[in-house]
Formats: structure tokens, C-alpha cells, sequence
């Protein structure tokens, strides 16, 4: 009998030991599907914000991003899309998710990088510095390290600041050329006689170097034009027109050169440069706030007639018309305006 009893005993134990080794695989087996379910889903939202982004859709980028987020709350990578998207819409909240970032990141130097960059952008030399400071100590030797403490200098009017930073950007790395330019900038924009002719020798020098030589011409032709030295403004203004390189911002340059010479051609290449705007909204705001700080708010107004009403709520556009609804008294127009115009939303 108590041999029976035993075996019983035995048996239920081998029964009880069995179900919870069953119930415990289940249960494993459960939670590692889930997390490698979730771990997918991380790796599946992230490769397509990536590529979202690469694609310039910033706000599609953002929203997989965000959803990477609720799955995982520290992953760096979604946080780094989303300060992405938000500078690519100028939006200055993108300091604070820069900071994030490198706080997820435990301050890797790519991401300090980029926070002090986005900051010094929106001219945050607080923030940029707090940025440089979290830096790695290997990256404080860096020739980038201190061209970004220049720029910070610039930023607080400090240029004995400025050109120091950049002399020691040149003694670790003779080689950069953008330090050189940097450099050249700040000698050529000197009220002194004999730095301003060295800073124009250097920056004109920069332009026998292909890659440095459109920045090179934009700045002397600015320079020209800053102090009224007209002849070589058009000059140089015209020869930084004919590289295949020049960006609209060029183009605008040469505008300012041939408005201020009363030149024949000033309109007509305002014309073109409405038509080249076509639907940028960088490029509509530039040339809008080109034509309102001109005293030509009357054509700003006639060109929005002219545009899709889709662009007129987005970005700094709405700004600059208003300037212009202002500019010309038209508050019948900039009522209007604001009462038609549907209004782009960005949440961040």
C-alpha cells in the first residue's frame, strides 16, 4: 500500500513538473515572440523612416519615428529622425531633440556634432557651447572642434574669439580649406584698410580651388557690394552667375549688385527668379523678403496672385506677405489673406 502511494506521489510530481516546465515554455516562448515581434517592428519603422527622410517626406519619417518611440523610449535612432525632420522645417524645437539625441547616444561625437551645428543655426551660442562642452575628449582635438567654437564666437560678435578658434582649426588641420574661407571672410569684412586688401588676396586666391570657388566669388562679389564698390560687385557678381554651380541665393546676390547699379537687367531677372522659385518654399520666402527689404511690396502682392494657394500658409512665407500687406497698407488685403489662407500645422 504505502508502495502505492509513493508511485502515486511519484507519477503527480512527474505530472505537476511536466505542466510547469510546459507552462514556462509557453510563457518564454510568448514573451521572446513578442520581443522579437517588437524588435522587427523597430528595425522595419526606422529602415523606412530613414529612407523617408533620405526622400525629404519629413513629416512620414517623423510619425514612424514617433511610433519607434512608443515601443521604445530610448532609441537614439528614432529620437535622431525626428531632430532631423524638425530642422529640415526650420523649427528651433529641433535643438532640444538634438540634445536628446546625444543624451541617448551617451555623447557620441556625431551627435554632439550635430547639436551644436543645429543650435549655432538658429543662433543659440548658449546652446551650441553646452553642446561643444558635452563633447569627448578626443573630439576637442579636433579641427571641426574648433571651427564650431569659432562659429560660436561669431555668433556672440566676439571675433578676436572667432579668428583665434580658427587658427588653431588651422594649426591641426592646414589642409582645410573651409577654415581658410572662414578665415578670409573675416579679414575681407575688416574696417582696417590693410586687413580687408589681405582678406580680398585670400579670397581670391580660394578661387583657383574649384570646390571652394563659388563661396569665394559670393563673398567678395558681397563685400564689393557692402561697400558701393559697384565695378567689381558686377564683376564679380556676373562671374559667380556663369558657374554651373550657383545657387539661388547667387542669383539673388547679382540682383542686389544690379539694382544697385540701376542696371537694365534688374527686372528681368527678377522675373526669372519668380519662375525658378516655382513651388520652393525656401526660395519664395528668400526672393519675397528680397523684394520687401527692396521697397517693391507691391509686387510681392501681385506675385501671390500668381502662386498656388497651397504654398502661400507654409513655412516664412505667410511672414513675408504679411510684410508686404503691411508694407503697402493693404489691410483689407492682409485681412483677406489671413481669412482664406489654410494654414500649415507641424507637430513636434
Amino acid at each position: 500500500m504505502q508502495e502505492l502511494h509513493e508511485k502515486i506521489e511519484r507519477s503527480l510530481l512527474k505530472i505537476f513538473i511536466t505542466v510547469f516546465c510546459l507552462i514556462m515554455l509557453l510563457g518564454l516562448g510568448g514573451y521572446f515572440s513578442v520581443t522579437a515581434f517588437q524588435a522587427w517592428q523597430v528595425r522595419r519603422l526606422l529602415a523606412e523612416a530613414n529612407a523617408l527622410v533620405n526622400e525629404g517626406n519629413y513629416n512620414r519619417a517623423s510619425l514612424d519615428a514617433r511610433r519607434v518611440l512608443e515601443l521604445n523610449p530610448q532609441n537614439a535612432d528614432a529620437m535622431r529622425v525626428i531632430a532631423r525632420s524638425a530642422e529640415s522645417a526650420g523649427l528651433r524645437s529641433a535643438i532640444e531633440f538634438w540634445r536628446r539625441v546625444t543624451e541617448l547616444s551617451g555623447n557620441a561625437e556625431g551627435d554632439v556634432t550635430s547639436w551644436a551645428l543645429c543650435a549655432i543655426r538658429f543662433g543659440d551660442a548658449p546652446g551650441a557651447s553646452k553642446a561643444l562642452d558635452s563633447m569627448p575628449e578626443h573630439g576637442k582635438r579636433t579641427a571641426q572642434y574648433h571651427a564650431l567654437r569659432s562659429d560660436v564666437a561669431l555668433i556672440r560678435h566676439d571675433l578676436a574669439a572667432h579668428e583665434k578658434e580658427l587658427l588653431e582649426a588651422r594649426r591641426i588641420d592646414p589642409q582645410d580649406k573651409k577654415v581658410e574661407l572662414a578665415l578670409a571672410t573675416l579679414h575681407v569684412a575688416a574696417n582696417d584698410i590693410a586687413t580687408h586688401e589681405n582678406g580680398v588676396r585670400e579670397l581670391t586666391d580660394l578661387c583657383a580651388d574649384a570646390s571652394l570657388r563659388r563661396d569665394a566669388l559670393h563673398r567678395l562679389a558681397d563685400d564689393a557690394l557692402r561697400r558701393n564698390d559697384i565695378t567689381h560687385a558686377l564683376k564679380y557678381g556676373r562671374e559667380l552667375d556663369r558657374l554651373p554651380n550657383h545657387d539661388f541665393s547667387d542669383r539673388l546676390l547679382l540682383l542686389s549688385v544690379l539694382k544697385a547699379a540701376g542696371d537694365a537687367e534688374t527686372q528681368p531677372l527678377l522675373e526669372q527668379l519668380k519662375v525658378d522659385a516655382d513651388a520652393d518654399l525656401s526660395k519664395i520666402s528668400a526672393l519675397m523678403a528680397w523684394m520687401n527689404a527692396q521697397k517693391s511690396s507691391t509686387q510681392v502682392v501681385a506675385w501671390i496672385k500668381t502662386l498656388p494657394p497651397a504654398v502661400l500658409g507654409k513655412r516664412a512665407v505667410p511672414l513675408n506677405i504679411a510684410d508686404a500687406f503691411i508694407a503697402t497698407g493693404d489691410w483689407n488685403g492682409l485681412f483677406e489673406f489671413c481669412a482664406s489662407t489654410k494654414w500649415e500645422t507641424v507637430d513636434y
